[in-house]
């Protein structure tokens, strides 16, 4: 998903808290559809350059799984 309208924000720790929140917003709830999961929040400047981003991998492991 992305988001094209974006946020304008007043400070890189700003950003950094609210790509943080999003992320924690995007995967309450989800149900993932396999045992692997990749979550990402990049949060961009006005110019398009990264200047943060946060992630999250979630794996389920079952070790009795052959």
């Amino acid at each position: 998903m992305i988001d094209d309208e974006g946020y304008t924000l007043p400070n890189g720790k700003t950003a950094k808290d609210v790509a943080i929140l999003a992320l924690t917003d995007m995967v309450r709830g989800e149900q993932p559809e396999s045992n692997e999961r990749r979550f990402q929040v990049v949060v961009r400047d006005t110019q398009g350059r990264r200047i943060f981003c946060t992630r999250l991998v979630f794996e389920a492991d079952d070790s009795r799984a052959s």
